[in-house]
């Protein structure tokens, strides 16, 4: 490898490179970290109840041939679900200002609204679930298909969301 090519080679850098170099890390104390840190919430948030939709639509599984061991757990998670979609949305709304002009205005509004729906019909089953004590194994079967459904919907309305986010 030649000297010109040599990504490590440093005889050709002067004094005030170096200096640039090491005030580079003070750079950070600088950075406005309360502001990085309170935004973008929704960015951060929504990650985990679609994983949480993901593991409780694997759990239901369970549950279409009336194996009712993992019930507890499932509406913990469901609860811890309905708990995270809905500051999802409310954080939401604080950065949906950015996409209301331009071309992804209707890629926001499918995106907001998507999410609106999929919170508001998890929220509505779980407090269902959590008040009615015995359910029958249809009604399992029914809890099982609803969130695989609810589960694609969420991915639609997730795509969405990262094309908003790469735009």
């Amino acid at each position: 490898m030649s000297v010109d090519n040599d990504p490590w080679n440093l005889t050709e850098v002067g004094a005030s490179e170096i200096v640039d170099l090491t005030q580079r890390p003070l750079d950070v104390i600088s950075f406005d970290w309360v502001h990085y840190f309170s935004a973008h919430w929704h960015n951060r948030l929504v990650h985990f109840p679609v994983v949480l939709v993901c593991v409780m639509a694997v759990i239901s599984l369970s549950f279409w041939n009336g194996d009712r061991r993992y019930w507890p757990l499932f509406k913990l998670l469901w609860g811890a679900c309905v708990l995270t979609l809905t500051l999802a949305v409310v954080t939401g709304q604080s950065q949906l200002d950015s996409f209301l002009e331009g071309a992804m205005v209707s890629f926001a509004g499918w995106h907001q609204w998507g999410g609106l729906a999929c919170t508001l019909v998890l929220t509505l089953a779980y407090f269902g679930a959590v008040f009615v004590p015995n359910w029958t194994k249809g009604a399992y079967r029914i809890l099982c298909v609803f969130l695989w459904f609810n589960m694609l919907a969420v991915f639609v309305v997730a795509t969405l969301g990262g094309v908003l986010n790469n735009s």
